[in-house]
Formats: C-alpha cells, structure tokens, sequence
C-alpha cells in the first residue's frame, strides 16, 4: 500500500474519530489518531515542493511554542491538546490536499461518509434527547450520570457544534446532488439538524443554523462571496437580537400556542437568563469572561498572559489572544481559518458560509476536537471536489 493510500484511510479514521461519539473516549482511539494525523502529516510532505508546506512549519513552531509554555508555567499539556489536533488536522490535510487531492470519488467519498455519520449519530441523538430533553446540556458537565451515552452514540456540546458547521455544506449539496438517493440521505442531514439544533436548547446553536439558510441563499447569488452590506445587515441583526433577547423570548411565549414549544422556549430563557443546567453560562456570566480577555489582550498585548487559568475560558479565539497576545493571536487565527480562505478565493459559496459561522462560534464559545471534522477537513474536500468540477465542465466546454 503505497503513501496516498496510507494517508487516504488516515483520513477516512480522523473523520470518524472526529464526528463519532462513541470514540470521543478511550486512549486507544486517541492514540490511533495521532497516529493517522502523523501518517498524513509525513505522506504528504515527502517530496512536497509546494507552497503550502511553510504553512505546516509555521503551525509546527506554534504548536512547539504552546508545549513549552505549559512545561515553563507548570499546566497541563491537556488544557492544549484540542487546539494542537486542530491545527494540526488544518493543516495537514491541507496538504494532503494539495499533493494528491485530484480524484474527484475519493473527495466526494470523504464528503458523504461525514454525512452518513452525521445521520446515524443525529438520529441516535434525537432518540435519547426524546427520552431525556437535557441530556446535550449534561454531558457537557461530564458527570457520572451521563457517562454511559457517549458510548451509545449520543452526541453533546462538541457534537451539535460540529454538526451545525457541516450544514451549509448539506445544503448546497441538497440543490445540486442528481441521484435521488443521495438527495434523499442529505435531505435526512439536513432535516434531523434542524430539529437537533432546536431540541439540543442551546441558543447559539439554533441561530446559527437558522443563519446558514439565507446566508448560502445570499452566498450562491454573489457567487461564492458574502459582500458587505451583508456583514452590516448580520452585524445589525445579532446585536439587535441579544440585546433584546429576553423581550423576543417573552414576546414568542405568548404567541405561541403550542404547550411544548412554549415549554421549550421558557426553558431556553431560563437557561440564558438564570443559568439553570447550562454550560454556556448566563449573559452576566459572559459578559465577565469577555471582558476579562479583552482586559488582559490591553494589558498584555504582544506576550499574553502565559497562564491558562487567567482567562476567561468562553470564547476560543479571545483565550488565545489574551494567553498568547495579539501576534500569535493573529497566526492562529489565520491557520485555523486557512482552509476557508483557501476556498473563498475560489468563490465557494459553502467556504464564505462555514467561515462565518465558525468565526461567530469560535468568538462566542470555545472549540472542540469535533469541529475539526467539517472545519479542517470535509469543506476542503468538497471545495477542492467542486473546483474540479467546474475546471472539468469548462475544459469540455
């Protein structure tokens, strides 16, 4: 079996790994991961002259610095291990992409094994949240009591995350997929998100995937891009909605009639307002922990802080640069979002949506290794995939 085979079902395992809740635990399947993301990592690099192999040495040298720095301040190497596969999965399949992404199956076998994982594992999820409304909210905590779910295949936090990313991906493909079948296995994605993001009663969850439809409607009509009076206008309308977002919440309770929607929207205020059985925290909570990174990136701006401990630790992005400061704040920033960029330029309509969503979530809420799949690796794939289909169509043209 030669590298790009290797480093192909390397992929197909990380995806896997990733996406799958039963293999969220367990050293063994870690330890396979590593493995496979080193796989990757060497195959792709072996007699690689291209010009994305800097971008693997300057995600080295920051991960190397992030190692150190928790050696020297004494913490766990484990608070860090999420961002590190991060980028590491970022950039290695970039370029694997680059080096043997040219067989347009093999790309779209990545794509569609991510969404027939995301079916099997959305409806196992929906079974349990049918039989215990906050079981996505309680194995966040990680409490005994939930221990046993992950392992069933019921997916929390990083889950619904992640699956909410892969969406503006499923919708695009629900337009233009041809074979009925394949139509009909994104249409369940698409459809069993949809009501996950709503049952799991996380807010930010549901905004986001009540964004991605009009923004690939508004990204499809400028041909892959989102232009400005579009930023403006989402800008507007977030900061309206969380300004107000008790009176919405109150105002949507009493026109709505139906006793389980209504219980489900007094929940969801309780739970922002009050902070009952929440992992996202209230709004004063958030608050505080924003404005604390936003204090010590002023008071700390080019070194940072070192320590992991005096962050807030509720937005992925503010963490980074108040521990690390604004410099390496800024090469995160560009490598975790280099496989967007990469693609916007392309005028992939799905790569403007997924970054947008992925900046409001990452800003707002930390990441998880679950992100890494739609983010790092499937977006690539079917951008790269689509790139070449329409290079193809205009070379038979």
């Amino acid at each position: 079996m030669n590298g790009e085979k290797i480093s192909y079902f390397s992929i197909l395992y990380l995806i896997g790994w990733f996406i799958s809740p039963p293999l969220a635990s367990g050293m063994v399947y870690r330890a396979i991961a590593i493995v496979a993301v080193l796989c990757v990592v060497f195959f792709s690099l072996v007699n690689n002259r291209r010009q994305l192999v800097h971008r693997f040495y300057g995600c080295a040298v920051l991960c190397l610095y992030i190692i150190l720095l928790c050696f020297v301040t004494g913490e766990s190497v484990i608070w860090k291990i999420n961002t590190l596969i991060i980028l590491l999965a970022s950039v290695s399949f970039a370029l694997w992409n680059n080096k043997y992404g040219y067989n347009t199956k093999q790309l779209k076998t990545l794509v569609y094994f991510a969404i027939c994982l995301y079916c099997i594992w959305n409806t196992t999820t929906l079974i349990a949240v049918a039989k215990e409304p906050n079981i996505m909210r309680l194995l966040a905590k990680n409490s005994g009591e939930t221990s046993g779910y992950g392992g069933s295949g019921v997916g929390g936090y990083g889950y619904l995350y992640s699956v909410i990313i892969m969406l503006p991906i499923g919708i695009y493909l629900l337009k233009e997929e041809q074979k009925i079948w394949l139509r009909a296995v994104i249409a369940y994605f698409v459809i069993s998100t949809a009501i996950l993001a709503y049952q799991s009663q996380y807010f930010i969850a549901l905004i986001l995937a009540f964004l991605a439809v009009p923004m690939m409607v508004i990204a499809n009509r400028n041909r892959g891009g989102l232009n400005v009076i579009f930023y403006i206008i989402l800008a507007v309308v977030l900061l309206v909605i969380f300004a107000n977002l008790e009176s919405i919440l109150d105002f949507c309770i009493n026109i709505v009639d139906i006793p389980s929607i209504q219980k489900k929207l007094t929940l969801m205020k309780a739970t922002l307002m009050e902070g009952s059985v929440d992992e996202e925290g209230t709004f004063g909570e958030r608050y505080e922990r924003y404005t604390r990174d936003l204090n010590l990136i002023l008071q700390n701006p080019v070194l940072g802080v070192f320590r992991f401990t005096m962050v807030g630790k509720h937005s992925t992005i503010l963490d980074f640069f108040a521990q690390y400061g604004i410099p390496l704040g800024i090469v995160f920033v560009y490598l975790l979002f280099s496989p967007c960029r990469d693609w916007i330029k392309q005028r992939i309509p799905a790569a403007s949506v997924v970054f947008w969503i992925t900046l409001i979530l990452a800003i707002m809420n930390p990441l998880t290794l679950q992100v890494a799949a739609p983010l790092c690796v499937v977006l690539p794939a079917f951008c790269k995939q689509q790139w070449l289909k329409s290079r193809s169509s205009i070379t038979r043209e």
